[in-house]
């Protein structure tokens, strides 16, 4: 860099533009950048002066009261650095310089000030010593208050607590009308739940008793129910009964209902359905106690019968009709002795197709198994089959229905 003059103090030389290059080590700075810098001290510090000599002070003392000279001149001036104090010599002493009132700038309209509020901003610090009623540790530890402590509570007497007429009462309503989580409490009435019931303990432990007479057309409410005397039950008979109900959940006029007979012990009972304005009849649902009094139901046997090796006896023959279906509840085949004869069987056999559905094993009884095809016009022949290799005096037996 070119240096253009020698540096002056009272040259007011120009401002170094922003982004100038520095200089390195040993090197002259420009002379005009050199005075810019040089003439702003000399004018802090002939401001300075000037601002002294305004006050007609030739010295200042910067020290601890305790180090404070034991007079002072009428132009000299102490400050005392552990007091925060100022003293001006009065040519025998010092007095302590106080401040007017009236002639702060920017005070409060009153002082102490009223109460006030400041932005975060405008705190520049906290002495923690200077905080009034302050916990003994910050955080402060767990505690509790009175009510009598917290000023903006309102009044906690008409808001928060019942009075002593009406302590026993929540929102106006008494305590008889809440259920109590603590204790197996009892509710009176319906109850209503606007959403899921979810428990993973939850039992429904109790049937209701219909009134004797009850129609049962007129039970649309789901639930397990229990009675006598009802009107429209099974076969109309007149006897207990535990009657079971699901409604759907959009329209009570879609309804189904099982009915079980408390009198009999061979597991019999009866469903049947609601559909728009019409109950349908009741159906007997039929099980392994039941099955061979179904209503209906085919049953076949033979005396006993003499059957040379490879030779049937045809038990019966028929058609199905249309979505039917031939099922054999019990098939037993024996000697005429009852003894097993080996080789005989009882046979279901689709004549349309020239098939065996099915076929026992000799003294075998066979219950529960579908038997044969549901098409229509299939031709269904049940008859006893000879394949002991010689000709025997045999008995057959089979229970079947059309379903």
């Amino acid at each position: 860099m070119a240096i253009t003059q020698k540096s002056r103090w009272d040259d007011v030389g120009s401002e170094p533009p922003t982004g100038e290059a520095k200089y390195s080590a040993g090197e002259q700075p420009i002379a005009e950048y050199d005075n810019w810098f040089n003439k702003s001290v000399a004018d802090d510090i002939a401001a300075i002066n000037a601002w002294l000599d305004n006050l007609g002070l030739t010295k200042v003392y910067i020290d601890t009261e305790a180090n404070m000279p034991a007079s002072g001149l009428t132009t000299e001036l102490f400050i005392a650095t552990d007091t925060n104090k100022i003293y001006r010599g009065t040519g025998t002493g010092w007095q302590e310089l106080t401040v007017d009132w009236n002639a702060i700038l920017n005070k409060p309209s009153v002082f102490p000030p009223e109460a006030h509020q400041h932005d975060d901003s405008d705190l520049l610090g906290v002495d923690w010593s200077k905080i009034l009623n302050k916990p003994s540790t910050y955080p402060p530890e767990a505690h509790t208050h009175t009510i009598s402590e917290i000023t903006d509570i309102g009044n906690a007497s008409v808001n928060y607590a019942n009075s002593a007429g009406d302590a026993d009462t929540l929102d106006g309503f008494d305590s008889d009308q809440f259920l109590r989580k603590d204790i197996a409490d009892t509710k009176t009435g319906d109850l209503t739940i606007n959403g899921n019931l979810l428990s993973d303990t939850l039992r429904f432990t109790k049937s209701y008793k219909l009134p004797d007479g009850t129609d049962l057309d007129t039970v649309t409410t789901s639930g397990f129910y229990d009675g006598v005397n009802l009107i429209n039950a099974p076969n109309g008979d007149t006897s207990w009964w535990y009657i079971v109900v699901q409604r759907h959940a959009n329209s009570e006029k879609y309804v189904y209902q099982i009915a079980i007979d408390l009198n009999t012990d061979d597991g019999t009972f009866y469903i049947r359905k609601r559909m728009g304005d019409v109950w349908r009849e009741w159906t007997k649902v039929i099980t392994e106690r039941n099955a061979h009094e179904i209503g209906g139901g085919v049953t076949y046997s033979t005396p006993t019968v003499y059957l040379g090796n490879g030779e049937t006896l045809q038990l019966a023959r028929f058609t199905l009709p249309a979505g039917k279906s031939f099922k054999v509840l019990k098939a037993q085949v024996a000697k005429s002795d009852g003894t097993s004869a080996s080789g005989l069987s009882i046979e279901v056999y689709d004549n349309t197709n020239g098939t065996s559905v099915y076929s026992t094993s000799s003294a075998t009884v066979q219950e529960g198994s579908p038997l044969a095809t549901s098409n229509a016009g299939v031709e269904i022949i049940i008859r006893i089959k000879n394949n002991t290799g010689a000709a025997v005096e045999c008995q057959g037996f089979v229970v079947g229905v059309i379903a």
